[in-house]
């Protein structure tokens, strides 16, 4: 599919005006034809994967269809919820020459597309959100703020820097919807910090406690609690399971507790069990938080890309 990809780019630049570009909903009957494209990319789209293994539906595809013989090949692939986020894959962002990129025809389709759409947040490549920031910007409420973050990855085989033993008394284990109370603290800690950049006053307890009990129930949490009073001290899992990648996330130590490997040794459980299920370790991390890259260095990632999430006041 790779091939192809880089053929239609070729052809593009031979015979511009024989493709024309499409955008709409994803058919079923073409799932597979989806996953192979999202395959070539997958670290960079885990969520999106993900969504595509399971349905269709709210997906969406941007095809360049040639005009003499019909044939469409896949160009980009989103997801949309209705006053949710978007979630892309669109790899021709990465190259501003291509005929995709300077196409438009292609800005026309997902300008039309926005056009009266409310969106919270886009998260992906930080290339393909750029794309879709600029074309948003008269279609959507105002830009609240965009996280920039480097994407990494842990390649199976690659060895942890360190080793860190787990103090006697605490305990690391899987967490489940019965450590919700446990647990919640850690995670509002975590939104306000990583999330809303400090902001606690966007603190919404409610969704926040359903969306992690979601977590908590559909992914593979790992918690560290301490010996004293078997409180949670630090926690993390994964927050997307695509076809070979799985991606980390919400990673966070209690403020009082760090500088004592309690992160690290919740991240590396979480990849020792991504890895016994034969997929990849991926994760994206804020550029400035010096400590966290440590932890997940430390961990044997290595950096693979950039990754940017937009958010919007809605």
């Amino acid at each position: 599919m790779l091939k192809l990809h880089q053929t239609l780019t070729n052809i593009n630049h031979l015979q511009t005006n024989s493709f024309k570009y499409t955008l709409k909903p994803l058919s079923g009957n073409r799932q597979k034809e989806a996953l192979t494209f999202l395959s070539h990319n997958e670290c960079e789209c885990v969520t999106l994967t993900e969504h595509v293994l399971s349905t269709v539906e709210d997906v969406y595809v941007l095809d360049a269809v040639d005009s003499v013989s019909g044939s469409s090949f896949i160009q980009a692939i989103f997801f949309y919820r209705k006053n949710s986020a978007i979630y892309p894959c669109i790899p021709f962002t990465k190259n501003p020459r291509s005929d995709a990129f300077l196409s438009q025809e292609v800005r026309k389709c997902f300008a039309d597309f926005m056009n009266g759409k409310r969106v919270f947040s886009i998260t992906g490549q930080a290339d393909a959100v750029t794309y879709l920031v600029e074309i948003q910007k008269d279609f959507n409420s105002p830009l609240r703020v965009i996280n920039n973050y480097l994407l990494m990855v842990k390649e199976a085989g690659r060895k942890p820097k360190v080793v860190k033993e787990i103090p006697d008394g605490f305990k690391l284990k899987k967490a489940g919807p019965k450590d919700i109370n446990s647990l919640i603290e850690l995670e509002y800690a975590y939104q306000i910090e990583e999330v809303m950049n400090g902001d606690a006053s966007r603190l919404y307890k409610p969704g926040i406690q359903l969306q992690f009990e979601n977590l908590l129930k559909n992914q593979q949490i790992f918690a560290l609690f301490n010996g004293k009073d078997q409180k949670a001290v630090a926690k993390a899992g994964t927050n997307a399971r695509g076809k070979n990648f799985c991606q980390i996330g919400g990673v966070f130590c209690d403020g009082q507790q760090r500088n004592h490997g309690y992160a690290f040794m919740v991240v590396k459980k979480v990849v020792d069990a991504i890895e016994a299920a034969g997929k990849t370790a991926c994760l994206f991390v804020k550029e400035k938080n010096a400590s966290a890259r440590r932890v997940y260095e430390n961990c044997g990632f290595e950096y693979c890309g950039k990754f940017m999430i937009a958010y919007y006041d809605v």
